[in-house]
């Protein structure tokens, strides 16, 4: 577990740190299917993120409700479900006779202070074995990690874009404020790049800031 919460620390990029998740969470409980899903916070639905064993185009067309369906449980109730034959589970009885792709399975809520963020969710154990409470212990403490790690991207995207945006602003009100120190606004860049250190802000953040402020700079 620890070696994973290092690996987590390396990684930027929503999806990729989603797929890292799934492959952890398949790799720790023997399985042939994960996946994790969000919540998207303007429609409240939950949409997959990364999955293992799922075809491309039910990742891209899958999108539930909260509260409705198994994942859309536990996001509304934060709560773990475990199911060891969901043909046979009163909770998951359908009218359709649509056989489902796997019939064991478990999902765990993402939680950050309470508040549930998403659903990690996996499936098929191999070799016909049945998951233990242990699995769901195993997934449940996963889960933790994976959540905070989310949500630590998430603060470092609206921590980029604030002050990307603020330096902007700066930049614009420099050149706007007297025509003849149009140009001069790249000393900003220099400066925001030092505030940036100061603060401690991530390197790959500092390298982020110089990059995207001078690509605006040569763009006036």
């Amino acid at each position: 577990m620890q070696e994973m919460g290092m690996k987590y620390a390396d990684v930027e990029d929503m999806k990729d740190i989603c797929s890292l998740i799934v492959e952890y969470a398949t790799d720790l409980l023997d399985t042939k299917m994960g996946s994790l899903m969000l919540v998207n916070k303007s429609t409240n639905m939950l949409e997959i993120i990364a999955a293992k064993g799922l075809s491309r185009e039910v990742i891209k067309t899958t999108k539930i409700h909260v509260g409705e369906g198994i994942a859309g449980i536990v996001a509304r109730e934060g709560k773990s479900i475990y199911c060891e034959d969901i043909e046979k589970d009163v909770r998951f009885m359908r009218n359709s006779k649509v056989k489902y792709s796997s019939k064991s399975f478990i999902a765990v809520p993402l939680k950050v202070k309470n508040r549930v963020i998403g659903v990690l969710n996996v499936n098929s154990k191999r070799k016909g074995k049945q998951f233990s409470q242990k699995d769901i212990k195993l997934l449940e403490i996963l889960a933790d990690q994976a959540a905070v790690a989310i949500e630590n991207i998430q603060l470092y995207r609206d921590m980029k874009g604030m002050y990307i945006g603020t330096i902007k602003t700066l930049a614009k009100a420099i050149d706007a404020k007297d025509p003849y120190t149009k140009g001069h606004s790249e000393k900003v860049t220099q400066y925001a790049v030092e505030i940036a250190k100061e603060m401690k802000l991530p390197e790959k953040l500092i390298k982020n800031i110089d990059l995207q402020l001078s690509s605006m700079i040569s763009e006036r």
